[in-house]
């Protein structure tokens, strides 16, 4: 009776932990089919920051492609509230970490985990720097591993690494983001690198001038802007040779760090952009400014503009690290953090050329951050199901084998039962055999 008991408790604990397995399935499912309208949301999100970043969009332009992203935005923080099961909210960050009870004794659990998918919490953590710029006698900002070799350590979420650089004048912004990339597998951030400058030419002056003239240089392939009358003029002089140069131009009615408008020379691969040959007409007009123009709001602190001179004007590329988690970078010593910033998707704002070009890689680590969690949660729904399957055979076995101990073991029992019958049916043959030769002889005797 005690081992029938027991039993009996592990066949009704099971048959409550396969229903439980099956709520925890129904809950998965909800959770990742919501994301997957998440998901969907932050394609859309992408293709329009793809579209804002295009030159042919005026300001009012990116302004009505942002109010879309706005309303976007709102949807995902919507998704995230109201996403339930039950009375039990998903996607707001207050599920956190529960344990389903998919066993028929105490702490039998599997542990499912949701973060907060809200837009806020959706996004990359990111440090930059301009690695500096230089001309004639001007040395380059110093800022990044620019004067003398450094050692940097990186601290991600996957693991460290130490990272030793030479100099940037002895190499290139190109180089450091290769070096960093290296062990992007073992630490989880990733650099990339780009050169963005910012020439202001006219307007906002008192005396503008009627053409501008300079020489672009990267690597050995040189564009000449000629007499050109407008920011318009440079942009179509530059873009002509673009396929050539790698380079290419566009309008950005507010260069960043100023109210001025001007032309953004983009070299994606980091490459160092030389400016040179500048001249003015007339002679006595406003000289051409430019300056490092990147997209990261941590690196516009204090980027002056320069005046371009005949001598010229070497703008080192941009270096920007980037992790869809938290991440330390140092300088010098594993003490000397820089601060990371975090970006979310709730601060996203294509309304220009720079924030258009910032929001690509924040959406693309908002997105991946998705998918890790709809993974973990397929996971979960595939382990359950294996979970269901295993408590189901285990029941069954369980149950015939307290049948062996409780109830009749009926197929034993019906062949006793039958050669029983067997044996009396045979004996009551013989006893009516043997009391016929009695009444036989009586006959006789009779007779």
């Amino acid at each position: 009776m005690q081992i029938s008991n027991r039993l009996t408790s592990n066949i009704n604990g099971m048959s409550v932990a396969i229903r439980n397995a099956n709520d925890g399935i129904s809950m998965a499912q909800t959770a990742e089919g919501a994301l997957q309208e998440t998901t969907n949301i932050l394609q859309r999100m992408r293709d329009l920051a793809l579209q804002s970043a295009n030159g042919t969009n005026s300001a009012s332009d990116r302004k009505a492609i942002q109010e879309e992203i706005a309303q976007l935005q709102k949807e995902i923080d919507r998704i995230a509230e109201t996403t339930t099961f039950g009375d039990q909210k998903l996607l707001d960050g207050s599920f956190g970490s529960k344990a389903f009870q998919v066993g028929a004794n105490a702490n039998e659990t599997i542990d499912v985990t949701i973060p907060d998918k809200s837009a806020d919490e959706l996004g990359s953590y990111a440090w930059g720097a301009r690695t500096g710029w230089g001309s004639g006698g001007l040395l380059p900002d110093p800022f990044l591993a620019l004067s003398n070799p450094q050692t940097f350590w990186i601290e991600g979420y996957k693991g460290d690494a130490e990272i030793s650089v030479p100099k940037i004048t002895d190499s290139s912004s190109r180089y450091l983001a290769d070096q960093i990339n290296q062990f992007e597998e073992s630490t989880g951030v990733s650099a990339f690198v780009y050169t963005d400058v910012a020439i202001h030419a006219f307007g906002n002056a008192v005396n503008d001038p009627d053409s501008v003239s300079f020489d672009i240089t990267v690597g050995t392939v040189t564009t000449s802007v000629v007499n050109a009358t407008s920011h318009q003029d440079i942009i179509n002089q530059i873009n002509r040779n673009s396929s050539e140069s790698g380079i290419t131009a566009s309008y950005e009615s507010n260069i960043i760090g100023s109210s001025n408008p001007g032309v953004v020379i983009h070299e994606p691969n980091g490459e160092n952009v030389h400016i040179s040959q500048a001249q003015v007409e007339p002679p006595s007009a406003t000289a051409v400014y430019a300056k490092p123009a990147p997209r990261h709001d941590q690196i516009t602190r204090n980027v002056n503009g320069y005046p371009l001179a005949l001598y010229g004007v070497t703008f080192f590329g941009i270096l920007e690290l980037d992790s869809d988690k938290p991440f330390t970078f140092a300088e010098g010593s594993p003490n000397g953090h820089y601060q990371i910033e975090d970006y979310s998707v709730s601060d996203i704002d294509v309304s220009t050329y720079f924030g258009a070009q910032y929001a690509i890689g924040v959406i693309d680590d908002a997105l991946q951050q998705v998918d890790s969690t709809r993974a973990q949660l397929g996971a979960v729904q595939n382990r359950l199901q294996h979970t269901i399957a295993n408590l189901s055979v285990t029941a069954e076995n369980s149950e015939a084998s307290r049948s062996r101990i409780r109830d009749t073991d009926f197929a034993k029992e019906t062949t006793e039962q039958v050669k029983q019958q067997i044996l009396q049916q045979a004996g009551t043959s013989v006893l009516a055999q043997a009391n016929q030769l009695p009444q036989a002889m009586l006959s006789l005797l009779n007779n």
